[in-house]
């Protein structure tokens, strides 16, 4: 879940607890903000719940970054001014993928050829349809 500490005004390096009251109120807004739950429904929660939820949505918001990214490199691949020596790839439009994944997308565009920039977006299709899948959503 999120952190239950806070900085120490002044200071980089210490953190301290927040008091039942800061947390609750962080929660809150969690909870109503982030989730969109009604006051009623976060009352009726358990932190568990909300763990989860949270985790939810972060996996649709890197869900979201990836299709967008996707989108962005795959315009500017095959837009009018192709680039010459480089594809480009959705880390090149969107922050925030881990340094493993982003790795596998600069090895798989050093091959240039139609069957490899196929293959590549296929693969990149299924990462972005897995957690449709996990949570059985059928389209």
């Amino acid at each position: 879940m999120a952190s239950t500490k806070k900085r120490v005004e002044g200071s980089h390096d210490e953190l301290i607890p927040l008091t039942r009251d800061e947390l609750w109120e962080h929660y809150f807004q969690i909870a109503t903000v982030d989730l969109e739950m009604t006051y009623e429904e976060f009352l009726d929660s358990t932190p568990k719940r909300l763990a989860i939820m949270m985790e939810r949505k972060q996996q649709f918001m890197q869900r979201d970054g990836r299709l967008t990214g996707i989108l962005a490199a795959t315009v500017a691949n095959f837009s009018f001014v192709r680039p010459e020596n480089k594809w480009f790839t959705p880390s090149d439009f969107i922050g925030g993928l881990p340094e493993a994944q982003q790795e596998a997308e600069q090895t798989n565009s050093t091959d240039n050829s139609p069957d490899a920039v196929r293959d590549n977006f296929q693969n990149a299709f299924r990462q972005m349809m897995q957690p449709l899948k996990d949570a059985k959503i059928q389209l």
